[in-house]
């Protein structure tokens, strides 16, 4: 027995893994700096890693400071 709506949604599976696999991984650009992924419109902090001495941004929400930035 076939059913359209099965029909359709394998149809939809294929154009997703194909599509990811025409691209590779020579297309990405990685060197990107941290600060064009930040908002510029927020104003950020910062704290410093004792471990390794890397520096990470910071945003204060009410009265709580979060990382703006995952750790390396």
């Amino acid at each position: 027995m076939h059913n359209d709506k099965d029909s359709s949604s394998s149809s939809i599976k294929n154009q997703s893994s194909s599509s990811r696999s025409s691209s590779s991984k020579s297309d990405w650009i990685w060197d990107v700096s941290v600060e064009s992924l930040l908002n510029p419109k927020i104003k950020y902090g910062s704290m410093t890693d004792s471990r390794d001495g890397q520096t990470y941004k910071t945003v204060k929400i009410g009265n709580q400071v979060w990382m703006a930035q995952n750790l390396n």
